[in-house]
């Protein structure tokens, strides 16, 4: 069995054909000049993916002893930023949710976290 290091080695390297497009969204935002409602629509998209993958996540038979996911869970941070900015409770009830399939085992799912939480570690 490959090493911690090993293993995140080969997920990276597994994985990185898709960063660019990944971290797309979020590194527009570091420009200069980025408008309120720009955060705001970024926000938005990561809200609309967020949810779904956090209820996957949650649905996927025998990953919850695996690992924590309330400390991972992030939807609800999210829609604290949007009501800040000023969304109401029915706007954010709006945004669109992307369908994602079930996961087929907590190895996939812990495939899918590693992926979406890349760029934040």
């Amino acid at each position: 069995m490959p090493s911690g290091g090993t293993t995140l080695a080969l997920l990276d390297r597994e994985t990185r054909a898709v960063h660019r497009e990944a971290d797309r969204g979020w590194h527009w935002l570091l420009r200069d000049g980025v408008a309120r409602e720009e955060y705001a629509r970024q926000l938005s998209v990561a809200y609309g993916f967020e949810l779904p993958f956090e209820i996957q996540c949650s649905s996927t038979p025998g990953l919850v002893p695996l690992i924590d996911l309330r400390k991972r869970a992030r939807s609800s941070r999210i829609a604290q930023d949007l009501r800040a900015l000023g969304r109401t409770v029915d706007e954010i009830a709006a945004i669109p949710c992307h369908a994602l399939a079930p996961f087929r085992d907590p190895a996939e799912a812990l495939a899918w976290i590693y992926a979406v939480e890349r760029a934040t570690a």
